[in-house]
């Protein structure tokens, strides 16, 4: 699941990303940020006492979930120029991606509207 509520994750690491959980256009990032904010359940084992106790202490969601976002590799750093969000048919696609969509279609009809205007 895509999103930006990652537990034991601190808000600073989280400050490149949108409500949604993926990186904002422009946004200077280092070796190590997160890109895209996302989340995996972890398979059911036997709780021990002392993961009941953290459970009560620190709640239910941090202990149901791992963090499986997407880093920016070690080495790397730059500005964001461009962002895709790829889904599948049959998927339901979130506010971001069809934001997205909408600016490409936009973008795609200012383009073509300029083009006709040079031809006339």
């Amino acid at each position: 699941e895509i999103t930006r509520d990652i537990p034991n994750v601190s808000e600073e690491a989280l400050r490149h990303l949108d409500e949604v959980g993926i990186i904002y256009i422009g946004a200077e990032v280092k070796a190590g940020d997160i890109l895209v904010g996302k989340v995996t359940p972890k398979s059911e084992s036997p709780i021990t006492p002392e993961e009941k106790l953290l459970r009560a202490i620190f709640g239910e969601k941090a202990f149901d979930v791992k963090d499986s976002s997407l880093h920016v590799p070690s080495g790397v750093s730059g500005t964001v120029v461009e962002v895709r969000v790829f889904s599948r048919r049959g998927v339901e696609k979130d506010q971001r991606a069809i934001a997205i969509d909408k600016q490409k279609i936009e973008k795609l009809a200012k383009d073509k509207d300029d083009e006709l205007e040079i031809i006339e």
